[in-house]
């Protein structure tokens, strides 16, 4: 029965000692038993350790008689008989489940948290202040004296009442049913009080610095009754309870509390101080320094190192450059010198910044590497399989519903290989978008049909019919599980069940398969922890529900908490490893080098936070209320003043060098060095070592950067790069870099890939003679539209109308579908009028309301517009609205001006159409040519003048005739339609002449009030006006008295003034019009002169700085376009008027040459 302390700081070897003494006790006692105890997440490294250092001395032991253990596994070793740990053990999961139903039950007498239970993360933050009360000694009945104690202002009292019930509620259901680590620590201290062979039992104690409440009581027990108690500390000297010390306040609590209490209780208690390093001086020195530093102690003068590598700062521009460069110093010492992986420990303060980066760069640099934290098992596809599982039944089958569930690939059919099962999904999601399937859908009993005879079609829907399916039964499965199992022990029977039926668990096994096979040990053991927490948790949720009804929305939310805290289990897969960690926890110290990234000015030194039920203002109101063998968590400002000391620890968890490293952005941020790292780079005078390659250029510098071989291609890249975009040449020392790299040949293919990236440009190639008649042959068929496009981007042409890719079809409203909409309500309802020998004038607005409904219903019933049935009932109408007043406004036009629809969708160039007249066709030489094929909106004549029409295009937006788009060949539309009038002028039955071309907004307008300008009862002609034609007028002197002969005012409907004059820019004479039909001409063969000789530039044109071709582009990832690159231009539109354009039709044009 003794105590004996070990300190010393960081610096001293305190290990040693405690070694010493336990080859002497053993030597002593040698029948007596030894354990070691050290916090849970070192016990492997340690054991290993421990058992290597007793070996490596020759000394004769049992095995068992030295064990490593931490105090949970110290709590199986000597109470694994005993009945309470035989009872079913009180896991996070367990315990969050009885919180959640607790708060549920509790919530009528809550007084702050009665909703809480359902919003994310309160039972988990519930659950850890729970914990923080048992560990911390304070029970229930003293939560209640400590309500009464406190004051009644603030929410305080209500926090403690609340926490109170449910605390007692908690132990009242636990006590009886389970054994938590409050009463395992309670029986183990009792175990050790009345155990007559604890007089032969050693305990060492290390990598603590503090202890809570259980373990200090556990540990007081310890010192009464074992042979010898040795604990070792990093705190510089014994204190007395006089004794300040902001460094090391921590460890200088549990020395005082616990050799106090020894002393007390008559217990000998000794002290040995370690004085021999365990670190190199360059070490030992950052220490004393970082010490007085933190201490407030007199200024400490700077000195110099004695080996320039001790201790170094690096900075590189990001954080994956930072890794890079730490695994290639890795990879050089262990390749050139005499170290090993197992010598290195990787810290960062926030370790999540680089997640990210450690696999790729380790596993590419051909590192074994260890990451000491535990990983969640909320994000594994197992997890999102069982939410998916009963989002199909909460949600009735979902597009994301359907589509989260298939892509997790936990439920491929034993007929399917995975490649198999990829395809019929990928099929079947381009289905599900192109056809709007709903539930309905999939529950009927009939397949998914297709009219088409096409063989391709037919077998893709025999893959979309498995997994509908596979959607089907699933979905019947789980409505069976949520509505008829009864209660919670039968359902989740069920779906334990329905999950064995999917061959989940087999493919579970097949992913552990493939993992062993790819070499992740780590990865293989993910399935078999994943099962075996999901057979736990419904273990444990049957034990609490079992006979309770089954509800699906708790049933959730009890199993996403139990994965919210469950975690795997890891150990190092080889020993030989780079130990990687958080800058923070304890460390083992048998590393040689520290590298710390991260040592930037945000998380170095980490700001604390206290998320806890209990506030900063609530903890230190209740600190002074504790008893003695009482505790709670550290506020904030505690946790803070203790960064120095975390940081000190971390600074010499290795024996001979320690290496910052920071990246000078952060999330784009700039950053800068730590002020941790500032006072030790003043102090030591040290220099920042930049590691960016750009600026690497003698022989030292560029050996230093070379890695594996993709690691060091990825810096030549840069450097070459670099000299191309600045014109210079490259350094020697990375010319020989290159030439040693290419001479391998072990990876020169994958390599020479690698390298062409330095001389890519996005500029497609022009497609070969053999490829262009491949794809469009020696007559091409196009759409005038098709032939703008070329105009706007001759790349996307090819790709839409060449290679003929599309976007994934999608079963909604789009421009597309309303405009082929609003031109057949348009078209049908003249049609209409037409065979009842009737025009749109002669109607009133009741008359044409009642026909254009009838009409939109007869379209909105054909099964091409079945999306808009199946849409929102407001957009529906909106459409129908519209419909109808653009119908309204050309009744009342029809009135107003003497003239009327004559044909409508009127289409040239296409057999078997209605009203088919020739297309238009230009030989381009003697064996090539152009058709022009298209469809006019509809067809204008007058009333007064029969042989007098006009075109009318109709626009979903404002438009308007320009001569710079015309020019430019992006607006050939209504010069086209004109063109194959006169083309083929047989629809008029004798001479015609063409009077213009407008574009009428089809529309349902509103009006501002202050758009009336008081004039309140002329909101009806503002909003007539808004119909207003707009194009252009072919004037052959008299068109403006033909298109409205009775004029008294401004026209309402053409761009005519009273006086009868036409705005400039809108009107051309015959002559001009002319011109413009032989330009016209002149572009389209143009363009199929083009596109025949393989022209497929990567040319966008920007009409304006808002407007670009590519601004609604679906092929912005194919053409990758980026402004930013030398080789990617826009085209600019130029702004010409109309006696610009004329003039320049004056100009000589390039001839069209022959291909």
């Amino acid at each position: 029965m003794k105590l004996k302390f070990i300190l010393g700081k960081a610096q001293n070897n305190r290990q040693a000692i405690l070694f010493k003494d336990l080859q002497q006790q053993i030597t002593q006692a040698p029948d007596d038993q030894f354990i070691w105890i050290v916090p849970n997440h070192l016990k492997f490294e340690s054991e290993v350790s421990v058992l290597k250092t007793l070996k490596s001395q020759k000394q004769m032991f049992a095995t068992n008689q030295v064990q490593v253990f931490s105090f949970s596994r110290l709590i199986w070793y000597f109470l694994r008989n005993d009945p309470l740990y035989q009872s079913p053990q009180l896991t996070t999961t367990t315990q969050a489940m009885i919180l959640a139903k607790i708060v549920h039950r509790l919530a009528p007498q809550l007084h702050l948290y009665a909703g809480e239970a359902n919003r994310y993360g309160f039972i988990a933050t519930l659950q850890d202040q729970i914990n923080e009360l048992i560990t911390g000694n304070v029970t229930a009945e003293r939560l209640d004296q400590l309500t009464q104690e406190v004051s009644k202002t603030g929410d305080l009292a209500l926090k403690l009442a609340d926490l109170q019930l449910i605390y007692r509620s908690y132990q009242e259901q636990t006590q009886q049913h389970y054994s938590d680590q409050q009463q395992l620590m309670q029986l183990l201290n009792n175990y050790l009080t009345t155990d007559s062979q604890q007089s032969h039992f050693h305990y060492l104690i290390s990598g603590f610095s503090q202890f809570s409440a259980q373990e200090t009581t556990l540990l007081q027990t310890m010192i009464s009754h074992a042979a010898s108690i040795e604990l070792s500390l990093v705190l510089d000297h014994p204190y007395s309870s006089q004794q300040e010390s902001i460094f090391f306040q921590r460890p200088r609590k549990t020395f005082i509390d616990l050799f106090q209490w020894a002393r007390q209780q008559q217990i000998p208690v000794t002290t040995q101080i370690a004085t021999e390093q365990r670190v190199c001086a360059d070490l030992a020195q950052l220490e004393d320094f970082w010490i007085a530093q933190n201490t407030n102690i007199a200024h400490y003068p700077s000195t110099q190192l004695q080996d320039p590598s001790a201790i170094q700062i690096w900075t590189d521009t990001i954080a994956q450059k930072e890794v890079a460069a730490v695994t290639t110093y890795i990879r050089q010492l262990v390749a050139t010198q005499s170290y090993r992986y197992r010598d290195f420990l990787v810290l960062a303060r926030n370790l999540d910044d680089y997640r990210q980066f450690l696999e790729p760069y380790f596993t590419n640099q051909g590192i074994s590497y260890f990451v000491d934290l535990q990983h969640s098992m909320k994000d594994h596809a197992f997890k999102d399989l069982i939410d998916s599982l009963f989002a199909l039944y909460q949600n009735n089958l979902q597009y994301t519903d359907v589509m989260r569930f298939l892509r997790t690939e936990l439920v491929i059919p034993a007929t399917m290989t995975v490649a198999q099962y990829r395809q019929a999904v990928d099929l079947t999601d381009n289905y599900i978008l192109a056809h709007g399937i709903r539930a309905a859908d999939w529950l009927n009993e009939a397949d998914f049909t297709s009219e088409s005879l096409n063989s391709q079609l037919q077998t893709q829907l025999q893959q979309i019919n498995q997994i509908k399916s596979l959607i089907k039964s699933t979905y019947q499965a789980v409505v069976q599980i949520a509505e008829t199992a009864g209660n919670c022990r039968q359902a989740s029977s069920q779906l334990y069940a329905l999950l064995d039926n999917l061959s989940v668990f087999i493919n579970l096994k097949k992913w552990e398969q493939t993992a062993i096979e790819a070499g992740d040990i780590t990865l293989s053991q993910q399935p078999q922890q994943i099962v075996k927490t999901f057979a736990q948790l419904l273990d444990e949720y049957v034990t609490i529900f079992g006979d309770d009804q089954f509800d699906v929305s708790e049933f959730l939310l009890v199993i996403n908490n139990g994965f919210e805290q469950a975690q795997y289990s890891t150990i190092p897969s080889v020993l030989d490893s780079v130990h990687i960690s958080e800058l923070g926890m304890v460390q083992s110290n048998q590393q040689l080098i520290t590298i710390i990234m991260g040592a930037n000015d945000l998380d170095m030194p980490q700001v604390n936070t206290n998320n806890s039920l209990l506030s900063d203002d609530d903890l230190k109101v209740l600190h002074p209320l504790l008893q003695d063998d009482e505790r709670l968590p550290e506020t904030e400002q505690q946790l803070n003043s203790n960064e120095p000391y975390l940081h000190d620890i971390g600074f010499l968890s290795s024996q001979q060098r320690l290496i910052f490293t920071y990246s000078s952005t952060k999330s784009g941020n700039e950053v800068h060095l730590s002020p941790y790292v500032e006072l030790i780079k003043e102090h030591f005078n040290l220099s920042e070592q930049v590691l960016d390659c750009i600026k690497s250029n003698n022989e030292q510098q560029v050996l230093r950067t070379v890695g594996s071989p993709t690691i060091t291609l990825n810096h030549l890249l840069e450097i070459y790069r670099q000299a191309q975009d600045q014109h210079q040449e490259i350094p020697p020392a990375w010319q020989s870099i290159h030439d040693i790299l290419f001479a391998n040949p072990d990876n020169k293919a994958y390599l020479d890939l690698l390298w062409s990236s330095l001389y890519y440009q996005n500029i497609p190639q022009s497609l070969t003679n053999t490829i262009s008649q491949a794809l469009y042959g020696d007559h091409l068929i196009v759409s005038i539209s098709q032939l703008e496009t070329f105009y706007q981007n001759p790349y996307e042409y090819f790709l839409r109308y060449g290679l003929k890719l599309q976007p994934r079809a999608e079963f909604k409203i789009t421009p597309a579908n309303q405009g082929t909409f609003f031109h057949e309500v348009m078209d049908q309802t003249i049609k209409t009028l037409q065979d009842n020998h009737q025009t749109i004038n002669q109607l009133s607005a009741e008359q044409l309301q009642h026909l254009s409904t009838q009409v939109i219903q007869k379209i909105l019933a054909q099964k091409q517009y079945q999306i808009f049935s199946r849409s929102e009932k407001f957009a529906r109408q909106r459409m129908i609205q519209t419909a109808q007043s653009s119908l309204e406004a050309i009744r009342q036009q029809s009135r107003s001006a003497e003239f009327y629809p004559y044909k409508t969708e009127i289409a040239f160039g296409q057999v078997g159409a209605l009203h088919n007249i020739d297309p238009l066709r230009y030989q381009l030489n003697d064996h090539q040519d152009v058709v022009v094929r298209g469809r006019i909106d509809r067809i204008d004549r007058l009333l007064s003048d029969p042989q007098d029409y006009f075109v009318v295009d109709y626009k979903s937006s404002k438009h308007d005739f320009k001569f710079s788009e015309f020019y430019a060949g992006i607006n050939l539309q209504m010069m086209t339609y004109l063109a194959s009038l006169i083309n083929d002028p047989s629809l008029f039955n004798g001479p015609a002449f063409a009077l213009g071309g407008f574009y009428f907004q089809l529309q349902d307008p509103t009006v501002k009030f202050e758009d009336l300008k008081g004039h309140w009862d002329d909101y009806q002609d503002f909003l007539f006006k808004q119909y207003k034609y707009q194009g252009i007028i072919i004037d052959n002197g008299k068109t403006a008295q033909l298109l409205e002969p009775h004029l008294t005012q401004a026209s309402q409907i053409f761009p005519i003034t009273k006086n009868y004059k036409i705005r400039g820019q809108k009107v051309v004479s015959p002559q001009e019009f002319t011109e413009m039909l032989h330009y016209n001409q002149f572009l389209i063969k143009q363009a199929a002169q083009k596109i025949l000789t393989g022209d497929n530039q990567l040319s966008p044109l920007r009409q304006d700085k808002q407007t670009t071709a590519l601004q609604y582009s679906d092929y912005l990832p194919i053409m990758q376009f980026d402004a930013m690159l030398p080789e990617n231009n826009y085209r600019s539109l130029e702004s010409i008027d109309k006696k610009t354009f004329f003039k320049k039709l004056n100009q000589p044009k390039e001839p069209i040459s022959n291909v």
